[in-house]
Formats: C-alpha cells, sequence, structure tokens
C-alpha cells in the first residue's frame, strides 16, 4: 500500500538539481573571467609584437615610429609644463590684482621722476596699461584701475591721439556695456577732441556711443539719443581724413526724412570715397535728386581720370575752364609754334 501524504507537510521535489547547476554556471562564469584576465596581457605581448614587426619592417616606417613617437613624448612635456606655469600664475593673481596699480605714483611725482623724458615714460605706462587691460580681459573683465593708468599716462604725455582713443574702447567693451561706461568712454573722447578737434575717430566714438552702444528704456530715449548722435556723425564725416562711409551718414539723414542734408553728405566725400561708394552715392542722388546730376557727376569723373588722374580731385577742380590746359592725348604728334615752315 502506498502511504498518503500527512496533511499540512509540503514536499520540494528536485530542488537539489536546479542548485547544483546554478552553483556550476557561476563558476564556469568566474573561471572564464579569470582566463581573460590571465590572457589580455599575453594578447597584448602579442598584438605589440605584430606592431613591432609592422612599423620595423621598413626603414621608412622605422623613421615615421621614431618622429610620432617624439612628437608624443613632446606634446606630453609641454602641456605638462603649460600646466605647472598656469598653476604659478594663478596662485598669487588675487595678491597681484589689489596691488597691481598701487606702484603708479601720482602725476606730480611721475613729472619730477621722468625728468626730460615724459614721452619715454608715458609709452612705457601705456605699454603696461595695454598688459593690465589684456590680462583682465582674459580673466574677470574688472578694470579698476583703467582710470588711473589713463590719467598718468595722459598726465605725462596729453599729445598722444592713441591713448584717448584706447581709453575711450577700453572703457566700453570687454565687460558689461552700461551708461555710466558709455558716458566715461564718451568723457575720454570728448577731452581728445579738446586737443584735436581735427580727428574724426572721437566724434564717431560718440555718435556710436549715443546711435548704437546706448541702452535706452523707451522709444523716446532711443529717439532722443539717435537726434543727439547725429551732430557727431556729421562733423566726422566732414573732417579732413575722415575713413567713415559717407553712404551711412547719408542713409541717416534720409531715414529722417531730411533730403537736404543727406545730399549735402553724398556731395561732400564724393571725390574721397572709393568706386563702390561712389557709385551707392550716385545711386542715392538719382533717386532723391536727379538722374541729371549723377550723371555730371559720373561725366566729371570720367573726364578727371582720363586728362588729370594722376592729381587729387581737389586740385583738378582749380584748373579752370573745361578745356584750357588740355594736355595731348600723344605727346609724340604735338606740334610747337613756330616749327611749321622755313
Amino acid at each position: 500500500m502506498s502511504s498518503a501524504p500527512i496533511p499540512g507537510t509540503r514536499i520540494d521535489v528536485g530542488t537539489n538539481a536546479p542548485s547544483r547547476t546554478g552553483l556550476s554556471a557561476v563558476f564556469h562564469g568566474i573561471a572564464i573571467g579569470l582566463l581573460a584576465v590571465i590572457m589580455a596581457p599575453l594578447r597584448f605581448v602579442r598584438w605589440l609584437a605584430e606592431w613591432i614587426t609592422w612599423w620595423s619592417a621598413t626603414p621608412r616606417r622605422r623613421l615615421m615610429a621614431v618622429v610620432l613617437a617624439a612628437l608624443l613624448v613632446s606634446g606630453a612635456l609641454v602641456t605638462k609644463t603649460s600646466r605647472l606655469e598656469l598653476a604659478y600664475q594663478l596662485a598669487p593673481m588675487e595678491r597681484a590684482q589689489t596691488a597691481e596699480a598701487s606702484y603708479i605714483p601720482p602725476a606730480d611725482v611721475l613729472k619730477a621722476l621722468a625728468l626730460d623724458h615724459r614721452g619715454f615714460v608715458a609709452d612705457m605706462l601705456f605699454t603696461r596699461a595695454n598688459m593690465y587691460f589684456i590680462s583682465h580681459l582674459f580673466s574677470d573683465r574688472i578694470y579698476n584701475w583703467l582710470d588711473v593708468y589713463a590719467e598718468a599716462i595722459l598726465a605725462l604725455d596729453p599729445d598722444n591721439p592713441r591713448v584717448y582713443e584706447w581709453a575711450s574702447q577700453s572703457l566700453k567693451y570687454g565687460q558689461m556695456i552700461s551708461k555710466e561706461s558709455l558716458e566715461r568712454s564718451n568723457d575720454y573722447a570728448r577731452r581728445g577732441i579738446e586737443r584735436f578737434p581735427d580727428h574724426w575717430r572721437f566724434y564717431f566714438d560718440i555718435g556710436f556711443n549715443y546711435y548704437i552702444e546706448w541702452k535706452h528704456e523707451d522709444e523716446a530715449e532711443r529717439l532722443a539719443m539717435q537726434e543727439k548722435a547725429l551732430p557727431y556723425f556729421s562733423i566726422a564725416a566732414s573732417l579732413p581724413g575722415s575713413q567713415l562711409d559717407p553712404n551711412f551718414v547719408t542713409e541717416l539723414y534720409l531715414q529722417r526724412n531730411d533730403v537736404s542734408m543727406a545730399l549735402f553728405h553724398a556731395y561732400l566725400r564724393y571725390w574721397e570715397s572709393s568706386e563702390r561708394e561712389r557709385a551707392s552715392l550716385r545711386g542715392r542722388i538719382t533717386r532723391y535728386q536727379s538722374a541729371a546730376a549723377a550723371t555730371r557727376l559720373e561725366k566729371i569723373e570720367e573726364r578727371w581720370k582720363s586728362e588729370y588722374g594722376y592729381m587729387p580731385f581737389g586740385l583738378f577742380e582749380t584748373l579752370g575752364p573745361e578745356h584750357d590746359g588740355l594736355p595731348p592725348a600723344t605727346w609724340t604728334k604735338m606740334e610747337l609754334d613756330g616749327s611749321r615752315g622755313g
């Protein structure tokens, strides 16, 4: 007779077999991992031997291998050296920034120390000021001592227009542009105008700050700043040696429907402009004045180039009537008075 199971009991059939299979799988995986770890160096040695054999097969490959190795070593050394130098430079930077301008004496002391070489000392300070600006341009972009440098340089040599330009530009670029920084920039430009009233760049900088860079709060302020900038642009375009495109000023006045001032600037710098600029000016003259006026300018330009292209246009205008003193087209065909007859 078969005995029936006792109620309440539990029979686990075959639990030992799966347990043995799982353990064997784990041991098998561990063995494979250990074998891979042991074989990895052997595989690397085998690959290295094949690699060396390939690179040493010909003289050309051997030379290339030496060059590549030298480049890798040099690159590693340079990178490490650069990191060390950067670490040494950054370490005392905080202390250096607090004292970077403490060695600039007051203006009266600088004048006394410079003796009769104020221009030379001013140039040395100008060089140091540029180094100061560049060092902060690539770090914190905070220029606490920029005015100190500028004032010291101008106290020694107020007749260097480059210093006024540099101070005007450096105060607004390389940092957050605000109304305060723009007014400080304009202040240096105005000081430059007092010293060099014919320097067009100072007027252009002030106009550019008001017209382009100014952070206006509303439309009324924007229009007011543009109105304030126009006279500076007009003066900058009118001064001798100006490099301001006359089309720029002409277009500004055309946008304000001031055709008379626009045409004034179109004619003012027409003959000192480039070919491209003159073509654009003629297009505006044709549109807002007449095609005949533009054609007349083009004919005058052709005569100037064909007959007197060797002299500036300002001198060409003073030569008198249109055909007086016209040189011959070919000197070999020129007939002198008294050369005819016997």
